[in-house]
């Protein structure tokens, strides 16, 4: 999938940052910039929407050009952010197998050939960085910035004037929620989706695997 009316790619946020702020050109990381702009989308809007549903990917670990199940588990794909149906060769499951940390774990008495499954994930253009919904722009760049200058922002003495680093806790605030107020042209159905997908149980820990980790807190601005 390539850039189109409907998504920009993260990319168009990396050389943005690099023109803007050319003084911290050897500090802003491509794989920053996609995670920022994912965490926009996953974490920060929670818009299912704008991800891409992939359907029937079979899992297990490839050997000699066959997908082996072993040792009764199977790895989900790092860019899963929610699973929505596990399979084996002849049906959709739902009991048999457990979903936990980055694994889905198999019933020592069932064994089955095959494991596929549904996910949603971020598009992903042909330079490997996730494509992002149309409207987000404004809201991925102001997010980027933010990052940028967190750490500038929290050592002591900090390296940021406080009155920029307010302009910029300001100017991330206001382009969330313009991004997130783009909501009301959602169906009913696109709200039950986003619901569905707030209240799966497995959405913080999917969410924290993909961001390395860190859980984002913007209550310091």
């Amino acid at each position: 999938m390539i850039p189109n009316n409907k998504y920009f790619t993260a990319a168009e946020i990396y050389v943005r940052l690099l023109s803007s702020f050319p003084k911290k050109g050897t500090e802003i990381s491509k794989i920053n910039v996609m995670r920022w702009c994912s965490e926009v989308v996953t974490e920060l809007l929670t818009d299912p929407v704008g991800m891409v549903l992939n359907s029937k990917i079979q899992l297990g670990n490839l050997v000699d050009g066959v997908y082996k199940i072993v040792d009764g588990k199977v790895e989900v794909p790092v860019d899963c952010f929610k699973l929505e149906a596990v399979y084996d060769e002849t049906k959709k499951l739902s009991k048999g197998f457990s979903y936990q940390g980055q694994y889905i774990h198999l019933n020592s008495n069932y064994k089955p050939e095959k494991i596929l499954i549904d996910y949603y994930s971020l598009p992903v253009g042909e330079d490997g960085f996730p494509l992002i919904k149309r409207g987000y722009e404004s809201a991925c760049y102001a997010y980027s910035v933010y990052k940028m200058f967190e750490e500038d922002a929290s050592v002591i003495p900090p390296r940021i004037q406080q009155w920029r680093w307010y302009q910029i806790c300001e100017d991330k605030e206001h382009e969330l929620s313009a991004a997130y107020a783009s909501w009301s042209d959602l169906t009913d159905n696109d709200i039950r989706d986003i619901h569905n997908f707030i209240i799966d149980p497995n959405y913080i820990r999917i969410i924290n695997k993909f961001s390395g980790g860190e859980i984002i807190n913007s209550s310091n601005c």
